[in-house]
């Protein structure tokens, strides 16, 4: 008894940081009130999303689409809980969408992970449903964590004719082998990356990933450091800027390296937060997983806070460079 209460704690537990066993929410992460449940159809199935509108952008075509991808075994009312996205973007008068992945996973170029799932055509249809509330010059951005993240590579490589994706952001996530062989995006796109390099599930030196208790092939991965070196050539950035350190909260066992791209194409921003000790966790969320499955949770900065800055530097500077 005592053998399969265990195997079934991991199992809940070791599913890319959102539970696929719906635990209930820690106190004050509750879901903004305005996130309402939408249904669309897509490749022959009824896929759903989830999407929160700030009254002002109801009435109006300039508010920022924000695009965020859940992790594996997640959902997208999950991550809103955790990470506070809805409360994010109704302060900043952007449109949040969190779209569910089938049976709670994205196709993101491993071909061991819904390979037989067009989850890009769910991305269009769901830009698709949303043209009365945006106009074709409607900033989009991209945001995913780890599974998550990894399809947000996959769009920004295979879906370089929307000209609407203005930067994206991944935590805890690296190139599959198959998606970064293949990636040649020809325009540059501001992006964010974060990792942690003791991370039990996302390998930052690469090599396989393993599924729940370790019985299940998640496919294999390039390092943290050739991910964002890809990034980095693909942005056409000449080198990367000497590193700064952040080591303020000496409570939680990590330190970040903040270091950005140099040099790059006009009118984009490129820069990886790593974060020393940190493990497969989003940083500054409530609720973190038990440290012997995930490792660490760092609590230097609030990613929900610092991704979305990027978001509106990348925008500022890219509205900028077209002027």
């Amino acid at each position: 008894m005592n053998r399969l209460f265990f195997k079934y704690v991991l199992l809940c537990s070791f599913t890319f940081f959102f539970l696929s066993c719906r635990s209930k929410p820690p106190q004050n992460t509750t879901s903004d009130a305005s996130l309402q449940k939408k249904e669309t159809f897509s490749g022959g199935k009824k896929r759903s999303y989830w999407i929160s509108i700030p009254p002002t952008c109801r009435t109006s075509k300039d508010c920022p689409l924000v695009l965020a991808f859940h992790g594996g075994g997640g959902e997208g009312r999950d991550m809103d809980q955790r990470l506070q996205l809805s409360k994010e973007t109704n302060m900043r008068k952007m449109i949040l969408v969190l779209p569910n992945g089938v049976d709670r996973n994205w196709n993101d170029g491993r071909p061991e992970i819904n390979a037989d799932i067009d989850d890009i055509g769910f991305v269009e249809k769901i830009l698709e449903d949303l043209v009365p509330l945006r106009s074709p010059q409607t900033p989009v951005f991209l945001l995913g964590l780890s599974n998550g993240g990894q399809f947000v590579f996959r769009l920004a490589c295979e879906h370089e004719r929307t000209q609407a994706f203005q930067a994206f952001a991944t935590v805890v996530s690296n190139f599959g082998e198959d998606l970064a062989k293949r990636c040649q995006r020809s325009s540059p796109l501001s992006g964010f990356l974060i990792f942690g390099d003791q991370d039990p599930i996302m390998p930052f030196q690469g090599g396989p990933i393993k599924g729940p208790l370790g019985f299940k092939n998640r496919g294999r991965v390039i390092s943290a450091d050739e991910t964002a070196d890809l990034w980095l050539r693909l942005n056409r950035c000449q080198s990367w800027s000497s590193p700064e350190i952040l080591d303020k909260n000496l409570d939680d066992e990590t330190s970040i390296k903040k270091i950005k791209g140099a040099k790059c194409a006009p009118g984009v921003l490129f820069q990886k937060w790593v974060i020393h000790g940190g493990g497969h966790g989003f940083p500054g969320a409530a609720g973190s997983l038990p440290k012997r499955l995930v490792g660490t949770t760092s609590y230097e900065f609030s990613a929900t806070t610092e991704i979305f800055n990027f978001f509106q530097r990348a925008s500022s500077l890219n509205s900028h460079s077209v002027d």
